[in-house]
């Protein structure tokens, strides 16, 4: 299991102008290509004894959050 994170690409210039109180873009697109950088944080190897808990642990923990958003939808109704 490997577990990441992600984010855009950071542009490598910009150029923007301000206009009257308003902010306008004139990056060129060309330069402003926009990349997913996906960075590997940590490989897992686990036993099937570890990932069955960990499957569970999360199941748990799903299920909480989901009736914490059905009582919170519940609330605001």
């Amino acid at each position: 299991m490997a577990m990441f994170s992600e984010r855009w690409s950071t542009p490598a210039e910009t150029l923007i102008k301000l206009d009257e109180g308003q902010l306008i873009d004139l990056a060129d697109p060309e330069k402003s290509e926009r990349v997913l950088i996906r960075e590997i944080e940590a490989d897992a190897f686990l036993s099937e004894e570890s990932a069955v808990s960990l499957v569970n642990w999360l199941n748990g923990h799903i299920s909480k959050l989901r009736e914490l958003k059905r009582l919170q939808e519940g609330a605001e109704e």
